[in-house]
């Protein structure tokens, strides 16, 4: 349950209807993402031409950002699409392997955010691979029912996530006027931290592994080709379940990052 001024309600969906046109969808989505973590598109035909759609649409309701990085080296190439796939060919990136991904937030050692992550589905697993997530503020509540010293902790110790020569530094549980906010990657902490920041990051993930992934405590979401999913990334703490892949591309995602804008017209 949401308890924040700004968001109503946790996760919704939105269907893309013969007859409408791009520029009105758009305008729901957008709406939608006022008061709602988690936009979930569906009826988009999979034949089209996916990349222009979701341009298109995500043109509309915000400025979107150049985040895309290189699979092998991880450093920024300065483009608007980062390929999620399966690729047996290369090793040690989550974005390519068929395991399980850790929860955390995308934008965690991006300076320039919080900011909306979106992704739309090419190609589904036939089995596993849904996207998870748990609502930052229902994260909240569980840590404050089983360790209230580490939630403590992650409020009020600064921690900096850094990658490629971007970085970000601020408490992992924070608050502004909106609600409660994340921001968190166990695998990007910055290794000039000191032991106690690197030691709450570990203590913090095994929190995570143990009493929300171990006890299916996630709310999970699993796109069909064509469908899309927009959501306010510092909002919510999102990983991925591991998928059966007998070939490359067996799973395949386009996914994003934009600045909503004031308002679309």
């Amino acid at each position: 349950m949401l308890t924040t001024s700004k968001f109503k309600q946790l996760h919704s969906q939105i269907e893309f209807v013969p007859g409408m046109t791009v520029e009105d969808f758009a305008q729901q989505v957008w709406l939608e993402l006022q008061t709602t973590k988690i936009v979930q598109t569906m009826g988009v035909d999979q034949s089209i031409s996916l990349n222009e759609f979701w341009d298109r649409v995500s043109n509309r309701i915000g400025d979107c950002m150049l985040l895309s990085e290189d699979p092998v080296t991880g450093e920024r190439i300065g483009e608007k699409w980062l390929e999620i796939r399966y690729d047996s060919s290369i090793q040690n990136a989550y974005r390519h392997s068929k395991n399980a991904q850790p929860l955390h937030t995308d934008g965690s050692y991006v300076g320039d955010s919080p900011y909306i992550s979106f992704f739309y589905c090419i190609n589904q697993a036939a089995e596993g691979g849904a996207t998870v997530f748990l609502d930052s503020d229902e994260l909240i509540d569980l840590l404050k029912q089983t360790d209230l010293t580490l939630f403590n902790d992650l409020c009020t110790t600064t921690v900096c996530f850094a990658k490629d020569q971007d970085f970000k530094c601020r408490p992992i549980i924070d608050f502004d006027a909106d609600g409660s906010n994340l921001n968190f990657n166990y695998y990007c902490v910055d290794p000039n931290e000191t032991d106690f920041a690197q030691e709450l990051v570990e203590r913090f993930h095994q929190f995570l592994q143990t009493k929300v992934v171990g006890e299916d405590k996630t709310y999970p979401i699993k796109l069909k080709p064509g469908e899309a999913v927009f959501f306010h990334d510092d909002r919510l703490i999102h990983g991925r379940k591991s998928f059966v892949a007998t070939k490359d591309s067996d799973r395949f995602f386009w996914k994003s990052a934009l600045k909503l804008k004031p308002q679309v017209n």
